[in-house]
């Protein structure tokens, strides 16, 4: 039997602290990216300066640490441009809609005259 401490330190050496640059990827890119991965590692995150620190502890000894944050960073990519692409759909809609709303305006104030 491996004594507690032991455990703690082996635990320890199988998880890896990377470092997410916070000009780059939001708090919301991070978190979601994260949730996308539950099932294969715990994550702790922190914010130092101007960089997030992410610590992946995979949920067993199968998984391999390397190839977790390698799917974590394509996750982290993956959320930024759905993120990016939802605003810029919003911003989008937005116009749209007060176009919309102005050409319905006009055509109300030309019918009351």
């Amino acid at each position: 039997m491996i004594p507690e401490q032991d455990s703690r330190k082996m635990e320890k050496e199988a998880s890896k602290i990377i470092s997410v640059n916070s000009k780059i990827f939001n708090k919301d890119e991070i978190l979601a990216a994260s949730y996308s991965l539950l099932d294969k590692a715990h994550f702790m995150i922190d914010k130092k300066n101007d960089n997030f620190l992410v610590e992946v502890i995979p949920r067993g000894n199968k998984i391999d640490l390397e190839k977790l944050i390698l799917e974590f960073h394509d996750q982290l990519i993956n959320y930024s441009v759905y993120y990016r692409n939802a605003k810029d759909k919003s911003e989008l809609k937005k116009l749209l809609i007060g176009t919309s709303l102005y050409a319905i305006k006009n055509e109300n104030r030309d019918k009351i005259k």
